[in-house]
């Protein structure tokens, strides 16, 4: 798009628009990154998908975008070779894998009323595939009350009475 488009459409507004409402750090950023869509097929597209989710939002059925957070730099610190996440970094990786889990049963429920929505969703690598990766997850029925205490991956690194939420992860856990 020329400057003078950008100008008459005022994009710069919208983008700001984007941005201010997303409900997630990715959000955030990929609104800043917008482009106008060239392809017609593409514009049909995302204009259902755009309609699909108002037509939720219609229904008072909101996405549970709660929780995400942008875990990209607790993933390359884990990659380190020695290195260890402080219990914050996990809990941010909990709750985003936790509200990925959520997000693709938000909208498995919705894919009568918002079929391409739930096909996009449906890629959410739910919470298992990424704990069997830190070494073995239990199924539904074995999980504890508590976030992540059965999992064979992280290692309690204090007690006391929020011992639940305070865990660390290793390098090797991650290669096992």
């Amino acid at each position: 798009m020329d400057e003078r488009s950008r100008t008459a459409l005022e994009f710069a507004g919208i983008l700001d628009f984007l941005r201010e409402g997303a409900a997630t750090p990715l959000g955030k950023e990929r609104g800043a990154d917008v482009r106008p869509l060239k392809d017609p097929t593409r514009v049909r597209e995302a204009l259902a998908e755009a309609g699909e989710m108002k037509a939720l939002l219609d229904r008072a059925e909101e996405p549970p975008f709660a929780g995400v957070s942008d875990i990209r730099p607790h993933l390359a610190r884990a990659r380190l070779e020695g290195a260890a996440l402080e219990p914050g970094a996990l809990w941010e990786i909990y709750e985003t894998v936790t509200a990925a889990y959520r997000l693709r049963t938000f909208f498995r429920r919705a894919k009568d009323a918002a079929p391409l929505l739930w096909k996009r969703a449906s890629s959410l690598t739910p919470p298992e595939a990424l704990c069997a990766a830190l070494g073995g997850f239990p199924s539904t029925s074995q999980r504890q009350d508590r976030p992540g205490t059965s999992l064979p991956g992280l290692v309690l690194i204090h007690g006391g009475e929020h011992a639940g939420d305070c865990w660390d992860l290793t390098v090797e856990h991650l290669h096992r």
